[in-house]
């Protein structure tokens, strides 16, 4: 049966993989008949300073508190967004206008994941509870983690861990993104049934990203691609040993979040991706897109943003030695130089897309 289901994941910015990964799973479950709504959340501020706020990013010509700023960060991706997250709640701030989305949309589920909504700096104040559905108290709602991620490979929050255990006690099913994350369930928090699931970005069916690449213009030369959002200097002389070891045939291409008319879009950033014959990235979402798409790549991540995700991805693909923790240009030139062998990673990748579908299919199902 057809489920009306509410979609709760990170706040929609200009993070390429937040953005594609929510698009994924919205279409994911829509492409398998069901309604889906994604709660379009914003940290929590008192009603009178929210739609001050809200008026600030809307009012030209200013940057009064950086929110217009934001706001023209977000602007170009919002074609994305119409066209493959069609159904978008109005702002939601708190439990109590997240409880009443839920209502007025008459939602039968609600699906929190995917990305790293589970780790706690990236929660406003006040948002803990709200990313382990405790906005629906006692309802009688169909709850369901999907490839959620605690980012990190420890819980470290022992002060909420009565209160998250009792939450997460009432899903129907819990789906992580990390084998972490199923230990962190499992020994912090009373939760021995959790399994890995694929970020909805490899879960979907990946003809979807010639639907979104459509209005991107493919790339006329051969390309190395960097999207690298700290280490820059690292990637830049990585990259141009990588073009003079390949014969340098290769431009080097670097991207980089931007806003307004200096950004570039989700399609655009995505096409890249497709494009390139080598990559370099210290992203999560540009390293999975790096192996859904074959290509010969290095990943270079910056540990404060989040290891695991990195180290869980690589060993269920079978490329742990793509991971590149020392900084050590000459190792980087030598992996961007090795082709990799794909038949083992995609019968992998598949084995695996296979088993999250039925993970979903299970937890949407209705039971007997």
């Amino acid at each position: 049966m057809p489920r009306r289901i509410g979609l709760l994941t990170l706040p929609l910015t200009n993070n390429y993989g937040g953005l594609l990964q929510a698009a994924a799973l919205t279409q994911t479950l829509m492409r398998a008949g069901h309604h889906v709504v994604l709660f379009n959340i914003k940290w929590y501020r008192p009603p009178a300073k929210a739609k001050v706020v809200e008026l600030l990013e809307r009012i030209p010509g200013q940057n009064i508190g950086g929110f217009r700023g934001k706001e023209m960060e977000r602007q170009p991706h919002y074609p994305f967004i119409r066209k493959f997250i069609p159904n978008v709640s109005a702002n939601l701030r708190g439990p109590k206008q997240l409880a009443e989305a839920v209502e007025r949309h008459k939602l039968d589920t609600v699906i929190v994941g995917s990305d790293q909504v589970w780790r706690f700096k990236y929660h406003g104040d006040g948002q803990h509870g709200n990313f382990f559905l405790g906005f629906l108290g006692d309802r009688p709602t169909r709850r369901i983690s999907y490839a959620a991620s605690f980012g990190v490979d420890t819980w470290g929050h022992p002060d909420h861990t009565a209160r998250i255990s009792d939450l997460l006690g009432k899903f129907d099913a819990v789906s992580v993104r990390e084998g972490s994350g199923v230990r962190i369930c499992a020994e912090d928090l009373g939760r021995s049934d959790a399994r890995v699931t694929l970020d909805p970005t490899l879960l979907i069916d990946p003809g979807f990203y010639d639907e979104v690449v459509e209005t991107a213009p493919a790339s006329k030369t051969p390309t190395v691609l960097a999207y690298v959002l700290d280490k820059q200097d690292l990637a830049k002389s990585v990259g141009e040993k990588a073009v003079a070891a390949l014969g340098g045939k290769h431009d080097l291409r670097q991207i980089r979040p931007g806003s307004g008319a200096d950004a570039t879009d989700v399609p655009t950033w995505l096409r890249a991706f497709m494009d390139a014959d080598v990559i370099i990235t210290d992203s999560f979402h540009g390293t999975a897109f790096a192996i859904l798409f074959g290509k010969t790549f290095v990943a270079i991540p910056n540990q404060s943003r989040g290891l695991e995700r990195f180290v869980s991805l690589l060993d269920a693909v079978g490329l742990p030695e793509r991971l590149l923790t020392d900084d050590d240009e000459s190792r980087a030139e030598t992996l961007l130089t090795t082709p990799i062998d794909y038949g083992p990673v995609t019968a992998k990748l598949d084995a695996l897309r296979a088993e999250s579908k039925r993970f979903l299919e299970d937890a949407l199902r209705d039971e007997a």
